[in-house]
């Protein structure tokens, strides 16, 4: 599976590993992680795939 394919997550799964690290990160911070990514979207093609990639789970509200 590629890194850039969709990442499906629920509030119950349980943190696993992916790879060679798994981190368990507060919402608030990870909403500020995404804004960061944000800016850079544009000008590294890599955090323009992050951000594709995570927006959806952190800001998933937002489309409601």
């Amino acid at each position: 599976m590629k890194d850039t394919e969709k990442i499906s997550m629920c509030a119950t799964s349980l943190p696993y590993r992916h790879g060679t690290l798994s981190v368990v990160v507060p919402m608030a911070h990870m909403k500020d992680i995404i804004k960061q990514i944000w800016k850079s979207r544009g000008t590294e093609p890599r955090m323009g795939e992050l951000y594709e990639i995570y927006k959806p789970l952190v800001f998933e509200d937002l489309d409601k």
